[in-house]
């Protein structure tokens, strides 16, 4: 899985637990989250998620949607 698609997969999970009503650590998307952040956090070590961060803001991607 390249970067793009696992900043692509974890962006539509969060898309997917605004939809809840609540999320809680039983709901499966909320699940999928915590292990897309956790291969997240394996990829870029130390960088809190912001490598995904700055793709959600980058221009081309927001003009894909």
């Amino acid at each position: 899985m390249t970067d793009d698609e696992l900043f692509e997969l974890m962006a539509d999970l969060e898309k997917r637990s605004e939809t809840l009503n609540r999320a809680s650590p039983t709901d499966e998307v909320f699940a999928k989250i915590v292990l897309t952040e956790s291969a997240i956090e394996r990829r870029f070590p130390g960088q809190m998620l912001l490598p995904y961060k700055e793709w959600k803001g980058r221009p081309e991607r927001l003009t894909l949607q």
